[in-house]
């Protein structure tokens, strides 16, 4: 679970294989993903899946749920369409970084049907409230939030953070600027 972050690929394949032994295989549509399931239990009987409805499904183990609320000073944020069912938009991945632990530990993964604003808010709200399910006296305000430059991501990250400073990817930005680059060469050609 707790490991040192490992290569993107690395993480890519866990995840996919993962998603695919939690869902039935006879799956194809959002709608079709059962509300309760075996698939949604841990080895020790603990529930795997916190919240599906028609936009999102959420899947955070109890040892997540732990680290987020107690290592939330930043927290990590991206989705990725290369890993999504068929029948979603992207699989969207919540880490946080220990320095206690110098470690990155994903806290949760979530399958999402769009990229809407109110979509992501549902996501850090059901977060932020299984975070506290143990202990009520614990606020959960990270301070960064890290993200890539997807205002439907921050503007949701300020609704439920509203006092987290939201830190821009500068590897998206710079991939940005050089794809503007190269269409501004190719219509000055």
């Amino acid at each position: 679970m707790g490991l040192i972050c490992p290569e993107y690929n690395s993480i890519k394949s866990q995840i996919s294989r993962n998603l695919n032994k939690k869902l039935p295989s006879n799956v194809t549509t959002f709608a079709e993903i059962p509300s309760e399931s075996k698939y949604y239990k841990t080895k020790r009987g603990e529930n795997f899946m916190i919240f599906k409805n028609s936009n999102l499904i959420i899947f955070q183990f109890p040892f997540q749920a732990k680290l987020f609320r107690e290592y939330n000073d930043d927290i990590f944020v991206d989705g990725t369409f290369f890993i999504a069912p068929k029948f979603s938009y992207q699989v969207f991945i919540t880490r946080t970084y220990a320095k206690e632990l110098d470690s990155f530990y994903i806290t949760s993964f979530a399958i999402l049907k769009n990229k809407e604003q109110e979509t992501y808010k549902m996501l850090f709200e059901k977060l932020k409230k299984n975070a506290n399910t143990c202990n009520y006296n614990i606020r959960i305000e990270p301070k960064n939030l890290h993200c890539d430059f997807e205002r439907a991501i921050s503007k949701a990250a300020k609704a439920i953070f509203p006092n987290t400073n939201i830190k821009y990817c500068i590897w998206y930005y710079k991939k940005s600027l050089e794809i503007k680059k190269k269409i501004n060469y190719a219509i000055m050609k």
